[in-house]
């Protein structure tokens, strides 16, 4: 289904769909992307959550779009570091194709995030925070 919508639109060149995949082809498959995508719709209990699917594909130096998490927006700074989109497919597609045709925000928010991710997300920062919260 996700196929025929991507032939039907004309983007079946630039949409890889590979089903499955062995976990230590992830970060190959990944590293080829132009923009990562770590979608989530609304739900009360993402409210409550941390999605560390998103420092950890900051961390391969590429621009993320992710939801309007509270965790994300208090955490991240939106527009520099990621994007973060409306609850609606509509505003993920607008920012997908805003980075897509923008070489310098592409670049600038994959660098940025890759920098805060690099400074404040290292294994020592984040047990120190829990030893101090203790």
């Amino acid at each position: 289904m996700i196929r025929k919508e991507a032939i039907r639109k004309g983007l079946d060149r630039r949409i890889l769909i590979t089903g499955n995949v062995p976990r230590h082809r992830i970060p190959e498959l990944l590293s080829v992307c132009s923009v990562l995508v770590a979608p989530y719709m609304e739900s009360p209990e993402l409210h409550f959550i941390f999605p560390t699917k998103v420092p950890e594909v900051m961390a391969l130096r590429k621009p993320v779009v992710t939801a309007r998490l509270y965790e994300i927006i208090t955490t991240f700074k939106i527009n520099e570091e990621l994007l973060a989109a409306e609850y609606n497919v509509v505003d993920y597609a607008n920012k997908i194709l805003m980075l897509i045709s923008n070489n310098s925000l592409r670049n600038k928010i994959a660098e940025n995030g890759y920098i805060r991710i690099r400074r404040d997300f290292t294994w020592e920062k984040l047990a120190l925070k829990i030893i101090k919260s203790v």
